[in-house]
């Protein structure tokens, strides 16, 4: 009897394997690079852009279902490090101690620079002063300029007051760290709970400085830009090393591209999937041609150029 047990026992093991085996590939195979489902994390300040990109991968691959948490930049590294999602896109490369740990715990990941984005400064659309040196925003940044009247004498007394998206945004990591080399930024300045806020504040305070993200403004097909544009000005900033006699510059794509205007940073995706699935489609997709012309439409520098850049204005 025992004995009977045994060799059914031996029959059994090799069917539930292959079952298992047979449930693991099917698995596999519903995450390919056009097909699937994942949940992927993206910087906020990214939001329009990336949310084209995904509109567009989705029509063209209709049995692929992309989620996405469009979440501050720490939240996105942290959801990428604890394995949460398999591909982050965030306005810059991973740190030492990030990469490190990728190393440690031997998983492969791949950091793709997709495009090059800029910080914009806005200011209510009353207000005359629209050139900074780049030393002066610093200082204003810093609290070591705090009114308007000491960036241009002819302007009134008011305080400056400086308006962000989120304390724990990659705009205010962007600019402590490398902008201001580690100092803080003013006390100041405050945070507000959307980029919307951000937008409302700047039209109705004529002592406001916005700071928002280049694609913000850039997307002119948008009634909702466009209606923007006309009750804001974009500063115009020297470049770093400008001291006499500077010109200023605005965060078009021609000064982006030739890196005249000095608040840039790059834009990276980063892939931690292992296997050859639906992030890795995703990523080929936004490096194509059709996905950088979306990078471009947004007010980005493409990482590789999907058209010859005529642009002579220096104005949005």
């Amino acid at each position: 009897m025992k004995f009977k047990f045994f060799l059914f026992l031996a029959w059994l093991l090799p069917v539930l394997i292959s079952c298992h085996s047979s449930t693991t590939n099917e698995k596999k195979e519903l995450d390919t690079p056009a097909s699937g489902e994942i949940v992927i994390a993206v910087d906020a300040s990214f939001s329009p852009v990336i949310a084209e990109e995904l509109k567009t991968f989705h029509l063209m691959y209709p049995e692929a279902k992309i989620h996405v948490q469009f979440v501050p930049e720490q939240d996105v590294v942290k959801k990428l490090l604890d394995n949460q999602v398999p591909l982050a896109i965030i306005p810059r490369s991973l740190s030492a101690d990030e990469n490190a740990y990728f190393i440690q715990e031997k998983i492969p990941v791949q950091q793709i620079k997709i495009g090059t984005d800029a910080l914009a400064f806005i200011i209510n659309r009353e207000n005359p002063d629209t050139n900074f040196t780049y030393q002066q925003l610093v200082d204003v940044l810093t609290g070591k300029i705090t009114r308007w009247n000491e960036i241009n004498p002819s302007s009134s007394a008011d305080s400056i007051i400086l308006v962000f998206d989120n304390r724990a945004s990659s705009t205010i990591h962007y600019l402590e760290e490398e902008i201001l080399k580690g100092t803080p930024l003013t006390n100041r300045a405050f945070a507000g709970d959307s980029e919307a806020m951000i937008r409302n504040y700047v039209e109705q305070n004529h002592k406001a400085i916005g700071v928002i993200d280049v694609s913000r403004i850039s997307d002119t097909e948008e009634d909702s830009v466009h209606s923007f544009l006309h009750s804001i000005r974009v500063i115009a900033i020297s470049q770093r090393d400008s001291v006499n006699n500077p010109q200023f510059f605005k965060p078009t794509r021609y000064n982006m591209l030739y890196r005249k205007y000095p608040f840039l940073r790059n834009l990276y995706l980063v892939l931690r999937e292992g296997h050859i699935g639906l992030g890795t489609g995703f990523a080929n997709y936004v490096t194509s041609e059709q996905g950088q012309l979306i990078i471009h439409r947004f007010g980005l520098v493409a990482a590789k150029q999907p058209v010859r850049v005529i642009e002579l204005k220096n104005e949005f």
